[in-house]
């Protein structure tokens, strides 16, 4: 996995994806829309550290106020995929009707 991925190295330049930075591991996730994933890069590097098969169409990213976890509006799949920050992958996956876009926690998760 020592090649950067061309396509999330110019989303996390130019901010296309609005890429989320991890301050604790120092990786960035991407959203990628066509690709139906969310693309890990290394902070320092950019090279790409794994892609999460998601829902499709992930959209807004955010995560949770612990920061264990990142959730993934997936607009076409009508979900919100939850990826554990630790494994790098999906532990659940939360109906939450038509065409999510983007969204909000509260401070304590909600």
């Amino acid at each position: 996995m020592n090649r950067i991925h061309p396509l999330a190295l110019a989303l996390a330049a130019t901010l296309a994806a609005a890429p989320v930075l991890a301050r604790d591991t120092g990786l960035v996730f991407v959203s990628s829309e066509k690709d139906n994933a969310v693309t890990v890069l290394d902070g320092r590097t950019l090279e790409v550290v794994k892609v999460i098969p998601t829902g499709k169409r992930p959209r807004d990213l955010m995560f949770s106020p612990d920061r264990t976890r990142l959730y993934a509006a997936c607009g076409d799949s009508n979900r919100v995929d939850v990826i554990d920050v630790a494994t790098l992958a999906v532990t659940d996956r939360i109906p939450v009707g038509e065409d999510p876009e983007m969204f909000d926690l509260s401070p304590d998760g909600r």
